[in-house]
């Protein structure tokens, strides 16, 4: 009788592994896709940082060459038709004498 106990107690215990290798194998897909969207939104998020200090660089020298068209006694509704922008933007531009400094260069490297 032990033979026959064996025998069914043998392909419970085989069973049981085969159920929890697929639950591994599921375990790990998930574990990787996982990893993987993880890795694509920290991609993402570097060149979104890189962008936004693009943006800021370029708005920096928008507002610079604005304020080179007031200086040379063009009124800002003139500049903002000659440059393509309305002239709340030129007077917002006119305002801030270093648009980039209201952007970090580098979010990961602050100072310490």
């Amino acid at each position: 009788m032990a033979t026959k106990t064996a025998n069914p107690r043998q392909a419970a215990l085989l069973l049981a592994r085969e159920r929890r290798l697929k639950l591994d194998a599921d375990r790990d897909a998930k574990d990787r896709r996982i990893e993987e969207a993880t890795a694509a939104a920290l991609l993402a998020l570097g060149e979104r940082a890189e962008a936004e200090r693009a943006v800021a660089a370029a708005t920096a020298e928008l507002g610079k060459a604005v304020r080179e068209l007031l200086a040379e006694d063009v009124s800002q509704d003139k500049a903002a038709e000659l440059v393509g922008i309305t002239a709340a933007e030129v007077r917002r531009l006119a305002k801030e004498p270093d648009t980039a400094r209201a952007y970090p260069q580098d979010p990961g490297t602050a100072a310490s």
